[in-house]
């Protein structure tokens, strides 16, 4: 059947026009562009600086790796899963990082992955670090601690901070707060001993201290107060909430005092107690 010419001009339109746009946007026929080639970690150091030779305690990650030899636009750093920085793809800091809010005793997994600029990536084989824990001298003193004191030393002393009439060997325990915390690296910290009211001051990881007052009582009535020193070590510490504190501490405590008409008092003991 012979259409008529209005007809055949249209039809023909709509092939011309079918064909021009499958001419002018062809649809892609290669394979997709691959992920850029994984970068390789060479390098994943822990390290844990403490007091005195850093303010405070640090842990340290560093880690390089070599460079992807694909074309990217950066580097992206995940600790256990979460980025935790970006840099470029060129450049002299571009292959390297430090972590700086590792967690001391803790173990970490670090990968690095390579972006390029179609959002593909390629990501390193994981590098797990064991980030090591400080001296125990470093612990910061910081909680109650239960003490077990041993008197070594009695000239009339009739009370020795809670120790009723102490005599040389005899063990007594009870309960040691500390009211703030003490890290190694600042100055004299508030305490309390048995109720007292203190001051701590760390030198070199040993612990000084005095006491603001003990209270002893005087044969024939009255009292008078009698300063309390103390020397702590830490002897043993943990990782409590990402914090490195004392969990054992050694020690030895002083007391000494004048009542009116009496010869003058003194005493001694040693101590260990375990945090609580």
């Amino acid at each position: 059947m012979r259409l008529p010419p209005r007809i055949t001009r249209f039809v023909l339109g709509c092939t011309l026009a079918a064909a021009c746009l499958a001419a002018c946007d062809p649809q892609p026929t290669g394979p997709a562009p691959a992920p850029p080639a994984p970068p390789r970690i060479t390098t994943a150091d822990a390290t844990a600086c403490a007091p005195p030779e850093c303010d405070r305690i640090v842990a340290t990650v560093r880690l390089t790796w070599s460079p992807t030899t694909s074309p990217i636009t950066g580097y992206r750093v995940l600790r256990d899963g979460r980025e935790i920085a970006s840099l470029p793809a060129l450049g002299p800091a571009s292959t390297s990082v430090e972590d700086r809010s590792a967690v001391i005793g803790a173990t970490h997994r670090y990968e690095v992955v390579a972006v390029a600029d179609d959002g593909s990536r390629g990501t390193s084989a994981p590098a797990e670090v064991l980030v090591p824990l400080p001296p125990v001298e470093t612990a910061q003193l910081e909680g109650a601690f239960r003490v077990s004191r041993t008197v070594t030393r009695a000239k009339n002393l009739k009370e020795l901070e809670g120790i009723s009439e102490p005599s040389p060997g005899v063990e007594a325990t009870t309960d040691w707060s500390f009211v703030a915390t003490c890290p190694p690296a600042v100055g004299a910290c508030p305490v309390r001993w048995n109720r007292h009211p203190g001051l701590l001051r760390p030198t070199e990881g040993v612990y000084r201290g005095t006491s603001a007052a003990g209270v002893a009582r005087c044969p024939g009535g009255g009292f008078v107060r009698s300063p309390i020193r103390f020397t702590i070590r830490v002897t043993e510490a943990e990782v409590v909430g990402g914090a490195w504190v004392a969990s054992r501490i050694r020690g030895r405590l002083t007391s000494s005092f004048t009542c009116p008409t009496y010869a003058p008092s003194s005493g001694a003991a040693r101590f260990d107690g375990v945090r609580q």
